[in-house]
């Protein structure tokens, strides 16, 4: 009788590594067409809009108070609004990185924004904020955090048509190892993380496995423009970091950023 044992599982790891991988690249491949595609014709649509807008609004007021005409050019006006966030939305895809970085107390960030959020939040939802103590900072852009925040407060928002809870979370994080997160690689070592958790109508596999990609939107055409969470995704990577979607239908969701944190240099001598 002859055994042969062979010990596959560093094999094993290796090819679930370059799977990963070889997703994480057509991702990047695809954010990168966009920001191509956004550069090349953001700034030549806005020019356009700012025409059709600037004749809408001129047309408004040469018309009666009582004017027939007077829905129809608001409409004109509506829809010359909601495409120049998309093209907002794509500039800011082919801007990642530019902006100017600071260090942030993600804690400061929340409590000053509390306000806005519940001015834009429905009162039939519940804001809780959990947010943690001797909270690490991040190198981040103010700005750019604060959309982050808006967008997945709004989206967690539209997932909770009858009402709920929803719920802001701080936390510190050590990891020991490499953890992967979706599809990057997260190298061991100090992360804060920034969870917003609903209590909605939850996120199919099918759905969450398309949810960060640009235009892809489960919301009507005239309620979103499917740049929301793909802008998010693509600040959050662009300051290394990563962002994970865990949910399930009807058990509501939770969005997890994971940015890496800097040292304090109050400690340093």
């Amino acid at each position: 009788m002859i055994v042969s044992i062979n010990d596959v599982s560093q094999l094993t790891r290796a090819e679930t590594t370059r799977g990963l991988l070889e997703v994480e690249l057509v991702q990047s491949q695809k954010l990168e067409a966009v920001g191509r595609l956004a550069t090349g014709v953001a700034h030549n649509f806005n020019n356009l809009l700012t025409a059709i807008t600037g004749y809408g609004e001129l047309l408004l007021a040469r018309l009666p108070a009582d004017s027939d005409l007077r829905p129809d050019v608001e409409e004109i006006e509506r829809a010359g609004a909601r495409a120049a966030e998309v093209a907002r939305g794509l500039l800011r895809l082919s801007r990642r990185g530019r902006e100017q970085q600071e260090r942030l107390d993600l804690n400061s960030v929340i409590t000053e924004m509390e306000t806005l959020l519940r001015q834009v939040i429905r009162s039939d939802i519940e804001i809780a904020t959990v947010l943690a103590d001797d909270l690490d900072r991040v190198k981040n852009n103010q700005s750019l955090i604060e959309q982050v925040i808006v967008n997945l407060i709004l989206n967690s928002s539209d997932a909770m048509p009858d009402g709920g809870k929803l719920t802001i979370e701080t936390a510190n994080l050590h990891l020991d190892e490499p953890r992967f997160v979706r599809n990057l690689s997260l190298p061991a070592g100090n992360f804060v993380t920034l969870a917003v958790r609903d209590s909605g109508i939850g996120i199919d596999e099918e759905t969450q496995a398309r949810i960060f990609e640009p235009f892809f939107s489960t919301k009507g055409p005239d309620l979103g423009t499917g740049l929301g969470l793909s802008t998010v995704c693509g600040i959050i990577e662009e300051s290394d970091g990563a962002i994970l979607v865990e949910s399930a239908p009807d058990q509501g969701a939770t969005f997890t950023i994971f940015l890496p944190s800097i040292p304090d240099q109050r400690l340093r001598p």
